[in-house]
């Protein structure tokens, strides 16, 4: 069993709530695993939106209904295969692919729902706390109108991240109150929509609730102290710890959180609740299925499934109010749309380079096409061409005509450059690409310069992870100064590369020709798989490749200086395969192999030499993937992570596969140090995770049902420093303004590094597409009254900011200003760190006070609240890292 040793955390101001607790915290507890979750609930919601959609829109003339209607427990992979095929497993590209791009969405929707349980934890309103069911109902009529222009918009990836921010208090709502125990199986229909009265509220005058009966006391191994003031030790009998008055006359409460509560209410409860040992003892939380966690335990399941039909009804409500062809867009379920973008550097020290791209570029697209073709239904591809050049990046050109698209190409010529050739603005070209690029799509960089825009790197990155594109960067040695700088991977290009899941390789100019293989197994939709990825000073020796029976063909590439190939070997020991060496020069290796029958699963060897700086990436195409999202104290990793900060990470595998081991790899490949993942729910797996000084990803080693090994590394990296800036606990970093409304937040700057002097700037945007471009609605200013400051800090020290921002003009729900704060080094650019904030205008007018009917005991109803909950502060530390 494991113990729980010191792991709760004072932080003022904030209170523990979780609804519907995630297995990872049952687990860690030693508890058994099994309830249900936010992410079990959004899931299950989610496949019955699309069996409704799909069979409101059949496919093939109708031919679909009659094989979705015959399917029992389907799935989202077994609507698609019925929907496509008549059959129950995707075996098809267009099957596969509809399937992981509606995945892919969902994920977004489930990933941004948990994040509130760290994001905006003991913020009341968001979790339906302390009776804040006013405040959580004009929290979900902001977001619903929120969602509806953000989907009216195009922003569907803002949309999704929304939509799962609004779910998760409306899931909240059922396992928080009372609404179940009232006796209640379907939604409240009133929640959260516009024109509706909400009825019988408890006042805050109104007992709720009397003490639970203590039962056995906790095995001593689970006690949790924080000092000598908390020992939770007992557990409680609260099945009927709701007063009878407040039942018999159908009043709805939800329980409170912190260090006090008001007289005579009912607390959430559970572990990590101080309020639960004041009088009345206990909780009515049902957020899982074990007492410690849930006094209303037993009540679990039916909170559940209420919670799971209010998600499809909120869903469903979205769709009517946008129609089925935009909501379509929003599943993800759309013609099946993609982007290749070409970043190129025309300065004049790119002559030698610019025939070779220009010969290269038409081979990427004729693969593409043929690619496209073998698809039913066909892909829609994107061609862009950012310019990099200097002062200015240059214009950017976008069309889906392939013919226009390569005049672009072959009209280009070099020159220019300004006074330092070797140095140009190649991030802010990037980031001009990124603007155009579709969710998904890839960006390959052509460059023999090091960026003069460095300090535009946080931008880059967060439009890059936004988007989920891929950065493959192709470094040329054109450029004087970079002759001596070859295979320079860490700042920036090849960091980008490494964060995104790209390549990273520096060619001489020649091999520019021989690079297409590389860019168009990236752009594949549905199948591309990281198996290994290796870099280092030299190489002589053997390199294992593990293929597993879900790779059709696998693609080695190789680059470095002094490369000779030896050879390849089957887990059988021959060569006698079916293989193409598509390039083999002294700087350059690209094999792809087919994988045509179960001899060629396992270890093939591959032997190579490199005398100097050598990379080396292996991919394969496969339907068996793993999904790593990484968690720190303030919610899903969207910032360079704290070194020696600890982070919870979590697995996920699909098709069946169990989890073998897990290991913190360095940017090199090589292992750092093994990880312990223990299984938080159905192919779900957990670990703690503490921050190297480096970056990082992560490399696994699974079992498919057959019985087959297969080994992954995380498509995306984890960037680290030794400092950060961020929000405390208890301030959601997503915030909504109403016209002529401010806002003052904090931020928290720490510094575990070397004493220094850091600038503090503050960089506005619009929406993902509008890097650098400030809405003028809005006004912000740091607590000094500039948009940028000097803050000197110690090491092991943080200290803290006040930032004012105020909608000025007429905001509605269209007009979303994202924050960059960015903290940066003056003597060092590279020990920076960067945090985002969003800030959406609103329309809603919020319901007060006087329009709800409180519930005053035998006094009958008034339409005010009064009082004021002084909320404290509990937080599972290493529960939530």
């Amino acid at each position: 069993m494991v113990q729980i040793v010191s792991v709760l955390l004072f932080l003022s101001g904030a209170a523990i709530s979780y609804g519907f607790n995630p297995n990872l915290i049952a687990s860690i507890a030693g508890f058994t695993v099994g309830s249900q979750d936010h992410h079990t609930i959004t899931q299950d919601a989610s496949v019955r939106v699309l069996r409704s959609f799909l069979l409101n829109n059949p496919n093939n003339g109708g031919d679909s209904t009659s094989a979705i209607l015959n399917l029992d427990n389907p799935t989202a992979e077994s609507l698609f295969a019925a929907y496509y095929q008549g059959t129950t497993t995707c075996t098809q590209s267009q099957c596969r692919l509809m399937y992981r791009q509606f995945t892919r969405a969902m994920a977004t929707v489930m990933e941004s729902n948990a994040d509130m349980d760290t994001a905006e934890v003991g913020i009341a309103g968001t979790h339906f706390d302390n009776e804040q069911i006013l405040e959580g109902h004009n929290r979900l009529l902001e977001k619903r109108e929120v969602v509806v222009s953000h989907i009216r918009g195009r922003l569907y990836e803002e949309a999704r991240r929304e939509v799962g921010r609004a779910l998760h208090t409306l899931q909240d709502f059922y396992s928080h109150s009372d609404w179940v125990e009232l006796g209640n199986t379907q939604p409240w229909g009133v929640l959260g929509m516009p024109g509706t009265t909400l009825t019988k509220i408890a006042s805050p005058s109104v007992p709720t609730c009397r003490s639970c009966q203590r039962g056995a006391t906790v095995d001593p191994s689970l006690l949790v102290f924080i000092s000598r003031f908390i020992a939770f030790d007992y557990e409680y009998n609260c099945n009927d710890n709701i007063l009878s008055d407040i039942q018999n006359d159908m009043v709805l409460t939800t329980g409170y959180t912190g260090f006090s509560k008001p007289e005579g209410k009912c607390s959430h409860g559970g572990l990590g609740d101080f309020s639960s040992t004041l009088t009345p003892e206990g909780g009515i939380n049902k957020d899982s299925n074990q007492n410690r966690l849930a006094n209303h335990y037993t009540l679990h399941e039916e909170a559940a499934n209420v919670a799971m039909q209010a998600t499809v009804n909120f869903l469903e409500d979205i769709r009517e109010t946008v129609g089925d062809e935009v909501f379509r867009q929003f599943l993800d379920i759309e013609i099946l749309h993609t982007s290749v973008a070409f970043v190129v550097d025309t300065t004049a020290s790119m002559s030698d380079e610019l025939p070779w791209i220009q010969t290269v570029i038409p081979v990427i697209q004729a693969q593409l096409s043929s690619y496209s073709t073998s698809i039913s239904g066909g892909v829609i591809i994107d061609y862009i061409l950012a310019l990099l050049n200097d002062p200015n990046p240059g214009t950017v050109r976008v069309t889906q005509n392939a013919t226009e698209f390569l005049d672009y190409i072959q009209a280009l010529t070099a020159s220019g450059g300004g006074a330092d050739d070797c140095r140009e603005p190649g991030l802010g070209a990037i980031i001009e690409a990124a603007k155009y690029s579709t969710e998904g799509g890839v960006v390959n960089v052509f460059t023999d310069a090091q960026p003069s825009d460095y300090l535009r790197l946080s931008e880059a990155v967060t439009i890059v992870q936004e988007k989920g594109l891929t950065i493959n960067s192709f470094s040329t040695t054109g450029c004087s100064s970079r002759r001596r700088k070859r295979f320079v991977e860490g700042q920036p290009y090849g960091l980008l590369s490494f964060l995104s899941g790209g390549q990273f390789h520096s060619l001489p100019p020649e091999d520019l020709s021989n690079i297409a293989p590389i860019v168009v197994s990236s752009i594949k939709l549905d199948t591309t798989a990281t198996i290994l990825t290796r870099s280092g000073s030299s190489f002589y020796g053997t390199m294992n490749i593990t293929v597993d029976s879900s790779i059709t063909e696998f693609q080695i590439v190789v680059s470095g200086e002094g490369l000779a190939l030896g050879s390849l070997t089957s887990p059988q020991g021959t060569d006698n395969f079916t293989t193409q060496l598509l390039t083999s020069t002294s700087t350059l290796i690209v094999y792809t192999v087919a994988v045509d029958n179960p001899n060629q699963y396992g270890t093939w060897q591959l032997v190579f030499n490199a005398t100097s700086n050598y990379r080396a990436f292996v991919t394969g195409d496969s339907d068996q993937s793993v999904t790593s999202t990484l968690y720190q104290i303030a919610g899903q990793v969207k910032q360079k992570v704290l070194q020696g900060e600890v982070l919870t990470l979590l697995l996920s595998m699909d098709q069946g596969a169990s989890l073998t081991s897990a290991s913190i790899l360095n940017k090199e490949g090589n292992q750092l140090f093994p990880l312990s993942p223990f299984p938080v729910g159905v192919g779900m797996y957990a670990a703690i995770v503490p921050v190297p000084p480096t970056p990082f990803k992560v490399g696994v080693v699974g079992m498919r049902p057959g019985g087959q090994a297969f080994t992954r590394v995380s498509s995306v990296g984890v960037d680290v420093s030794d400092v950060l800036v961020r929000s405390p606990v208890g301030q959601s970093p997503y915030q909504v303004l109403r016209t002529g409304e401010s806002v003052t937040l904090g931020l928290t700057l720490t510094n575990v590094g070397d004493n220094s002097t850091f600038r503090v700037d503050v960089i506005a945007r619009g929406n993902p597409s509008d890097i650098g471009e400030t809405p003028s609605r809005y006004t912000y200013t740091l607590s000094g009254g500039s948009t940028s400051q000097s803050v000197s800090l110690v090491k092991d020290k943080t200290k803290s900011l006040g930032l004012i921002v105020m909608a000025t003009g007429e905001v509605t729900e269209a007009d979303t200003l994202y924050l960059q704060i960015t903290m940066t080094d003056e003597s060092s650019s590279e020990r920076s760190n960067f945090y985002n904030l969003q800030f959406t205008g609103t329309t809603v007018v919020p319901v007060d006070r006087t329009q709800v009917e409180f519930y005053n005991g035998g006094r009958g109803l008034h339409g005010t609240l009064g009082g004021v909950v002084t909320a404290a502060a509990l937080l599972l530390g290493a529960l939530l890292y």
